[in-house]
């Protein structure tokens, strides 16, 4: 699904959808499959399985969706299209979710069968943080203590990597899709994540908005880094390819908005910018 010389995503209305498409591209991993004692986790959301991973908890996962690559764990659809049977009987005691908005069928008898349900909107890096902490606390309190000093340590490392400054100052825009060219807008956490560190994002508009050609004249960027979660398999399109300075940044941490993204996505805009400041542009 991901390569330039096709849409990595057609069009985009939340993040979950750039979650989505970097699970499609993920080696699937073999999970304990809830061997280890306390949570029994049902996750709708690929952002958050990893985040639960990243918190040791990936081994209590017993429900998943096609896209997180957990090997051995069954599937039960996705936040859209969820399998509640499948769900509920897999007895878990832990529901998490992208969005706040509840789910008439499957909560209630999640609920009284006394399964906490959790979900987080997952936009910017602020919802990232508190999905972090969130999650922490709530599997420290069904018995993973670990999982508490563990979100604190993801936040403590995001503030670490995002304090050293970029030197590319000038505005830039930051593509995950090319055909149309769809980017990340103000307010998202891509945008967040390189203003935090002294860039500036060419796109103002606020989302995830989908650019023409003309669109990108008019902003004349210092740079168009079009990000993927793996090497290029063909030629960029041409009215990209002409732009003065096109950058391909292979970066699936940038693509999730997971704990992933928060330690490991400033080290890749530096990437970026080490190259952007060497005068080197592909």
């Amino acid at each position: 699904m991901v390569g330039p010389a096709r849409s990595i995503i057609a069009s985009v209305a939340l993040a979950a959808v750039l979650a989505a498409v970097l699970g499609c591209g993920r080696t699937a991993r073999t999970s304990k499959h809830a061997t280890n004692a306390g949570p029994r986790i049902v996750s709708l959301s690929p952002a958050i399985t990893h985040t639960l991973e990243a918190l040791g908890a990936g081994g209590n996962v017993v429900g998943c969706t096609p896209w997180c690559g957990l090997a051995g764990v069954p599937t039960v659809g996705s936040l859209e299209d969820r399998n509640a049977e499948a769900i509920l009987a897999l007895h878990p005691n832990l529901l998490v979710r992208q969005g706040d908005q509840p789910d008439p069928a499957l909560d209630p008898p999640l609920t009284a069968a006394g399964a906490a349900i959790r979900g987080w909107r997952l936009n910017s890096v602020a919802d990232v943080l508190r999905c972090v902490n969130g999650l922490g606390a709530t599997l420290q309190a069904l018995g993973a203590p670990a999982a508490r000093p563990a979100a604190d340590r993801i936040a403590m490392a995001h503030w670490d990597a995002v304090s050293a400054q970029v030197q590319t100052r000038a505005p830039v825009v930051f593509l995950f899709g090319t055909d149309p060219a769809a980017a990340f807008g103000a307010g998202t956490y891509l945008d967040e994540l390189w203003t935090a560190m002294g860039g500036a994002n060419a796109v103002t508009a606020e989302g995830y908005p989908t650019l023409g050609a003309e669109d990108l004249l008019r902003m004349q960027p210092a740079a168009v880094v079009v990000v993927t979660a793996a090497p290029v398999e063909a030629p960029l399109p041409p009215w990209l390819a002409g732009m003065r300075s096109v950058h391909v940044l292979v970066a699936p941490e940038l693509l999730e908005p997971s704990a992933r993204m928060l330690v490991d996505g400033p080290a890749a805009l530096r990437r970026f910018d080490a190259l952007a400041s060497a005068g080197a542009s592909k």
